[in-house]
């Protein structure tokens, strides 16, 4: 393990003087300006993002418990539609297609 180490320590140190051996290309100072403001701003951008609450908790606290609510209701209405006399749902078919006379649901049946 020391070995390897040993090498790792070496490998390191000859990159190192492998890169301050290059020359460092000339860059005009507008070029140096513009790469400075970009940072600048990813960096005031990122702590921005984690001010701003995650949607993952605006998911948990406000959707979940609504969805849940929302399907109980449906579950619930559902028992009672089923439960209830047969002839609520031709009513209730009645008043949603807006055909109080019936005819609608013969036309559909073939009658």
């Amino acid at each position: 393990m020391r070995k390897s180490n040993e090498q790792v320590d070496r490998i390191e140190k000859a990159l190192v003087r492998a890169h301050r051996k290059q020359k460092a290309p000339d860059l005009p100072p507008e070029w140096r300006e513009h790469v400075m403001r970009h940072i600048r701003r990813l960096y005031t951008d990122g702590r921005e993002a984690e001010t701003r609450p995650s949607t993952a908790l605006v998911f948990q606290r406000a959707v979940l418990p609504f969805a849940t609510a929302t399907g109980l209701v449906a579950v619930a209405l559902l028992g009672y539609m089923l439960s209830a006399l047969p002839a609520m749902e031709q009513d209730l078919f009645s008043v949603l297609t807006q055909d109080p006379s019936g005819l609608l649901a013969m036309q559909a049946l073939g009658l």
